[in-house]
C-alpha cells in the first residue's frame, strides 16, 4: 500500500549526491520516496500517468488513494499527472525510477506501464539515472531496458535498502558515458529550464507549495476518518492509537469550531 521499495538513509543520501539540481521521478506512486526526498532538501518533480483518474492506480487515484485495502493511506505528498514523456523536460534533473513494472507479457503490469523504464529512458537526455529494482530474471524492468542502460550508461555506485518479504532490490546509480561532451554543450546552449524567468519559478514554487499544504490537511482529515471508523467498529471502549493518528487529530482540532472540537475529543479517550 505504501511503496514498492523501502527507503533508508543512505539510499536516500546518495540521491541527494547524484542529484544536485533535483529529480525527475517516473511512476511515482503514492509518493513516498518523493515525500521524503524532498525533506532531504532534494528538488522533486513526481509524475504518475494516474495520478489525477479515478481508475487505473491503487497508488495513486483522484487526488487520494483508491486501493481497496482497508486502512489505504493517501499519497504522502502531490503527485503531478504525466508519464514517460516528462523526462524529456528534466535534462537536469537525474532520472529516478523506483520499481519500474516488468516488460514481460506475463508480469503484473497492465500494457500500459510495461515499457515505462525503457520509454522514460529513450525520453530522458540528462546524466544521471536512479534505478531502483531487482536485476536480471526480477520482477522489475527487463531486458530491453538493461540493454539500453548498459549501452548509454555505467554504473557509479550501488546501495543496498531493506526489502519487502520475497523481494531483492537495490539502489543503482548510472552515469551516462559522454557527459563530459554535454557538459560542453550546456555551456554552448543552456537548456530550457535554464531559460525561464525568476519570477516563473517562483509562481510554480508558490502553487506547488499551496497543493502540498492542501494535501497535507487532506491527509489529516483522512486520518479522522480512519480513527472514527475504527473508533464505531471496536468492541472496547479504548483504542490504542498511533502518535500519527493522535497528531492528525489535534491538528484538526486545532482548526475546528467548538462543537467539533469536542467530537475530536472524545476520539482521544
Amino acid at each position: 500500500m505504501f511503496s514498492w521499495a523501502v527507503p533508508n538513509k543512505e539510499a536516500l543520501e546518495t540521491v541527494r549526491k547524484y542529484s544536485p539540481r533535483g529529480v525527475c521521478e517516473i511512476g511515482a506512486g503514492l509518493g513516498l520516496w518523493a515525500k521524503m526526498l524532498r525533506d532531504e532538501g532534494v528538488d522533486v518533480w513526481a509524475y504518475d500517468v494516474f495520478a489525477n483518474e479515478g481508475e487505473g492506480n491503487g497508488y495513486v487515484a483522484g487526488g487520494f488513494n483508491a486501493s481497496k485495502e482497508e486502512g489505504a493511506p493517501p499519497p504522502f505528498c502531490t503527485v503531478e499527472q504525466g508519464g514517460v514523456e516528462k523526462a524529456t523536460l528534466h535534462e537536469q534533473q537525474s532520472l529516478f525510477l523506483c520499481w519500474p513494472p516488468p516488460e514481460a507479457a506475463s508480469g503484473n503490469a497492465p500494457d500500459i506501464a510495461r515499457y515505462l523504464a525503457l520509454k522514460a529512458l529513450t525520453h530522458y537526455k540528462g546524466d544521471c539515472v536512479l534505478h531502483i529494482g531487482e536485476g536480471a530474471n526480477g520482477e522489475t524492468d527487463g531486458e530491453k531496458f538493461r540493454e539500453k542502460l548498459r549501452e548509454q550508461f555505467e554504473m557509479k555506485d550501488a546501495v543496498s535498502i531493506p526489502n519487502w518479504p520475497n523481494a531483492c532490490d537495490r539502489l543503482t546509480v548510472y552515469e551516462r558515458r559522454n557527459k563530459a561532451q554535454r557538459t560542453l554543450d550546456e555551456k554552448l546552449s543552456p537548456s530550457l529550464q535554464m531559460k525561464a524567468s525568476n519570477a516563473e519559478r517562483e509562481k510554480w514554487n508558490e502553487e506547488r507549495a499551496a497543493r502540498l499544504s492542501a494535501q497535507n490537511e487532506r491527509w489529516k482529515e483522512l486520518c479522522v476518518e480512519h480513527v472514527e471508523r475504527k473508533k464505531r467498529n471496536s468492541s472496547s471502549s479504548s483504542l490504542l492509537l498511533s502518535s500519527i493518528e493522535r497528531e492528525a487529530i489535534e491538528a484538526a482540532k486545532n482548526r475546528s469550531g467548538f462543537f467539533r472540537r469536542l467530537v475530536l475529543s472524545r476520539l482521544l479517550l
